[in-house]
């Protein structure tokens, strides 16, 4: 039995020189081969940035192991004691996430927040500190540091020369580009500044993890061009690396990250948000002529079903007591949210035991004396149509003929709809057809086209048949356009042409129906400005959104509503902008009574004579279990207070 034993706390000692638990985390084994650093390469930007100089640096030094990487996800990032990200303004391919797409990429935020929770050295260069691009979106750690300007400066002045970052930097050096303006968080320690004493590099311990912040753009010099990291560029960035990778590193689970380290920096972000209220606080109260909600959608609800009378009945009553005064009630997408004559079988899908979800909602809406505005996506099909014409990008085309896909298969995992070729005329054909169908079933006020668009964006086109057809006689029809730019050209002339003939219908079929059309502006797929040449009455984009990406700040919201208002007077269609307010984050009542605000008075600036804004939507008030269809009191307030609502009275 001793001999049991005694073996058994040997095996016990032998695993535990390896793996070993401090505090309440597992201790993970130090890497045998020395420090191990991974470089984040998006792939847009590389040659320009100058990231091939950073990874060939680190590639020279002795004690490092370097690699690039080509994603944020966390399975990649904990293989490395040190992470350097510099300068970028783009996410790589495959951690770009894209709501509008159905496209799943990487919590960028969450990874990277556990990383250095977990012990992980983060090395953050110039744009990626928080000024432009996607890191501007939200800003990492800002409890060691954060940008707000960038500076022409090229001297700068070491002030803590002790410190291993900074040991062993000239007193004074110079970097011939500009630098982003560091200040200093709680926990950041300010090693170098600019000839205005701002901070160019910080340095800070966080949680178990280590993050420097360096101003300027390793690898970019005078004149934006790239070049070799020699003198103090490289000795800055081994020493950073070499700093902040020197952690113990341990597996802390990502909901002790989100309850700890996140919490934390979303309570700093809570309080910057809490500031820029006061900065708007002076705001006249909003004013606005159309107020339009969203209807439940199925597709984002996240399996909350509103399939009742009577449950449609109480959110159409909320939103009226929210003040909102026209809805928008989605009819078609993958398939069809009413009894159609245009399909035998997908109506059975939508339409359960005779109830039909979109004409209670036209019924409900109507009964209150508010306005119907009927969105419906053209070039999505469900399944089982049986003329289904599939819109096939570059990447599957080139699979298909390779033989490793099939036509009929792209898009396969799509359960509830495809999409569809925008140039064949037949799925143009049956587009025209349900537009027909919807006006004349329902006359409503307004029409709302979605996913007017290609799978992978606006420019990229399709590669059916029939599209690589029609582009080869467009590119002998126009020997002017340079081959790379023919498949933008013709998908602008595609897509524009489209929308021409669908206005035309509409109006014919009402000459008092208003025209909408919602065109993407997440990060990863900006509408190119030919877009604005689709002639509807109304162009509707987001304006704020999250509270953690894209348009995250109050700030962003104005910049956002001064950027589309403009950026539509350059497509001489006749538009206007409609400002889409959305809670995909839960906020508070002032940050969202704020936000109209904003909109409102922006509106106001530019002498708007018909005033509109748009909510997105009513699944994302609800709070607590999905099934008890509850709605937020605080969120839901915000929006009566803005609108003239009577949520309390």
């Amino acid at each position: 039995m001793k001999n049991k034993i005694r073996i058994l706390l040997c095996w016990v000692t032998v695993c535990f020189s390896t793996v070993a638990v401090r505090g309440d985390y597992l201790l993970l084994p130090k890497n045998a081969d020395g420090l191990k650093v991974a470089v984040y390469d998006n792939g847009f930007e590389s040659k320009a940035l100058g990231i091939n100089y950073i990874y060939d640096a680190l590639q020279t030094a002795s004690g490092v192991k370097v690699d690039l990487i080509d994603n944020l996800a966390s399975d990649t990032l904990k293989k490395y004691d040190a992470v350097v990200i510099s300068t970028v303004t783009k996410l790589a391919k495959k951690d770009i996430t894209d709501s509008d797409r159905g496209i799943k990429g990487t919590d960028w935020i969450r990874t990277l927040t556990n990383y250095v929770d977990c012990g992980g050295g983060l090395v953050i260069g110039h744009n990626a500190i928080g000024l432009r691009g996607i890191f501007s979106t939200y800003k990492l750690f800002p409890m060691v540091g954060t940008t707000c300007a960038r500076n022409q400066d090229a001297n700068y002045v070491v002030k803590d020369a002790s410190h291993p970052v900074s040991n062993g930097l000239p007193a004074k050096f110079e970097h011939q580009y500009d630098h982003m303006e560091i200040m200093a968080g709680k926990d950041g320690q300010v090693l170098a500044v600019d000839k205005f004493d701002k901070g160019v590099v910080v340095a800070g311990d966080v949680s178990r993890g280590r993050i420097v912040q360096i101003g300027f753009p390793m690898g970019i010099y005078w004149q934006g061009k790239t070049g070799e990291l020699t003198g103090v560029d490289k000795k800055l960035l081994l020493n950073a690396v070499k700093w902040a990778g020197a952690m113990p590193k341990y597996d802390v689970p990502m909901k002790d990250t989100e309850s700890g380290l996140l919490a934390e920096t979303m309570k700093i972000r809570r309080d910057e948000e809490n500031t820029l209220i006061a900065k708007y606080a002076d705001l006249p109260a909003p004013k606005f002529d159309e107020a339009v909600a969203w209807g439940p959608s199925f597709w984002i609800a996240s399996g909350v079903e509103f399939d009742t009378k009577e449950k449609i009945s109480t959110f159409m009553e909320n939103y009226k007591r929210m003040g909102f005064n026209k809805i928008v009630v989605t009819l078609k997408t993958g398939v069809y949210y009413y009894p159609t004559a245009l399909s035998s079988i997908e109506d059975k899908r939508s339409c359960r035991d005779g109830f039909s979800y979109g004409e209670c909602m036209i019924e409900e809406a109507r009964k209150r004396g508010m306005k119907i505005s009927i969105g419906f996506a053209p070039f999505m099909s469900s399944l089982e149509w049986d003329k289904y014409a599939p819109d096939i990008s570059k990447a599957e085309y080139e699979e298909i003929q390779a033989g490793k896909l099939k036509a009929c298969d792209v898009d396969a995992d799509h359960k509830w709809g495809r999409n569809n070729c925008p140039d064949h005329p037949e799925v143009r054909a049956r587009a025209l057809k349900i537009t027909e169908e919807l006006i004349n079933k329902y006359h409503p006020e307004e029409i709302y086209i979605d996913y007017i668009r290609y799978k992978n964006g606006y420019d990229t086109s399709c590669y059916c048949d029939y599209s690589l057809k029609q582009k080869a006689e467009f590119s002998i029809k126009h020997p002017e356009i340079p081959k790379d730019k023919i498949d933008e050209n013709f998908a602008e002339e595609s897509l524009v042409s489209f929308v021409a003939e669908w206005v035309a219908l509409c109006k014919k079929l009402d000459p008092n129906i208003k025209t909408v059309c919602y065109t993407i502006s997440a990060p990863g797929c900006k509408a190119p400005a030919w877009v604005n040449k689709y002639p509807v009455d109304w162009h509707s984009k987001y304006v704020s959104r999250n509270t953690t990406g894209p348009e995250s700040s109050l700030d962003d919201t104005a910049a956002m509503t001064k950027f589309y208002s403009k950026w539509l007077q350059s497509g001489a269609s006749g538009a206007q902008f409609s400002p889409i307010i959305a809670i995909y984050d839960p906020k508070s009542e002032e940050r969202l009574f704020t936000e109209f605000k904003i909109v409102s008075d922006l509106q106001n600036k530019d002498n708007v004579k018909f005033k509109r804004v748009e909510f997105y939507e009513y699944s994302q008030l609800l709070t607590g279990p999905k099934k008890d269809l509850k709605v937020s009191d605080d969120m839901a307030r915000g929006i009566s207070r803005a609108l003239g609502g009577s949520w309390d009275k």
